[in-house]
């Protein structure tokens, strides 16, 4: 009976752990990427946040633009 409720609760642990596993990668999606159709220019952070929202439908917290149109925006608090 001993061995019976060790492996179960051997079993319990190893299911719980791999949950908080799952867990853990949540944030792994925080940035998203895309690219604006030339330079950034003076508005280059507010043009990448509008370009992101336009095409993934997702408003992002902020975002940065590199000088050659890149963006890079955060998608987490």
């Amino acid at each position: 009976m001993k061995s019976a409720i060790y492996a179960l609760l051997c079993f319990i642990f190893l299911v719980s752990s791999h949950g908080q596993e799952v867990e853990a990668n949540l944030k792994k999606n925080c940035v998203g990427k895309t690219r604006l159709p030339g330079p950034c220019g003076d508005s280059g952070a507010s043009s990448c946040r509008d370009l992101y929202n336009q095409t993934e439908k997702t408003m992002p917290v902020s975002c940065r633009c590199v000088p050659t149109g890149r963006c890079f925006c955060s998608l987490c608090k």
